[in-house]
């Protein structure tokens, strides 16, 4: 990363669009899943957000190793149990 990707974010909108993208193949229930913990992880992160980048990363793989085992996935009472 560079000094200009990182005053001007490029390379956190790089890699949310390639979150997205690895989401957008997931079933729907994880697709469902993925977009709680985004919505509900933001609220902890810095100014910029970049501190939860790897946190993102390491949850979009939990769903996509989850999916692939054929593990299903269910949502209850604020807690994802797979």
């Amino acid at each position: 990363m560079n000094f200009f990707e990182k005053i001007t974010g490029s390379d956190m909108t790089k890699a949310i669009k390639s979150f997205e993208a690895r989401a957008k193949v997931l079933p729907a229930e994880y697709q469902t899943a993925w977009n709680e913990i985004k919505n509900n992880l933001w609220v902890y992160g810095d100014f910029t957000g970049r501190n939860l980048m790897p946190i993102l990363e390491s949850a979009l793989e939990l769903l996509e190793v989850a999916s692939a085992d054929g593990q299903s996935i269910t949502f209850q009472a604020g807690v994802f149990h797979t």
